[in-house]
């Protein structure tokens, strides 16, 4: 016997490419385009960030989470990189 019940199928997430800041003088605040987010049932789902873009970011390499939830609970994630990093010498 198989039960059959509501929605189960997290949301779909594109989050934005790599992001890259050449900063010269130190840690950099970054702001990002925000991620595209579809589901099956819910029109509007929660999405968070973390850190949130216009967040100030290390020399190196970092990741961002996104997070998205629909009205049934149901959670989809994904993750990109922004790197902060010191111009090239000419």
């Amino acid at each position: 016997l198989t039960a059959t019940g509501g929605d189960v199928t997290p949301p779909s997430i594109t989050h934005p490419d790599v992001v890259q800041i050449v900063n010269a003088f130190g840690p950099a605040a970054v702001t990002y385009a925000p991620a595209t987010v579809t589901d099956n049932t819910d029109p509007a789902p929660l999405v968070t960030y973390s850190p949130v873009s216009g967040s100030t970011f290390p020399f190196g390499r970092s990741l961002v989470t996104v997070t998205a939830t629909d009205a049934s609970g149901n959670v989809g994630t994904a993750t990109f990189a922004v790197t902060v990093k010191l111009p090239t010498p000419v």
